[in-house]
């Protein structure tokens, strides 16, 4: 390469910039909170397929899966792939 060729530029070299820190009792706050929260028990009602497949199965007993050996929740599992 010929050096008259070579173009320099001087910039200043961009420092990454820093994210804000959150102040300790902000932070302290923030993890009780988390966990509170994961100590709560909900208690979640059936899902909308869960209650079509019990209705299907109400409603068509001859082509039920209750006979079967398949539980509601294995039905549930298997088809929500």
């Amino acid at each position: 390469m010929n050096s008259s060729k070579i173009i320099r530029i001087n910039q200043p070299i961009k420092k990454p910039v820093e994210k804000p820190h959150l102040p300790d009792w902000q932070a302290a706050q923030a993890t009780e909170v988390e966990i509170e929260i994961d100590k709560l028990e909900f208690e979640q009602p059936h899902s909308i397929s869960e209650v079509k497949l019990e209705s299907l199965a109400q409603s068509y007993p001859e082509d039920s899966v209750y006979g079967s050996g398949w539980i509601i929740t294995e039905l549930c599992e298997e088809f929500s792939k």
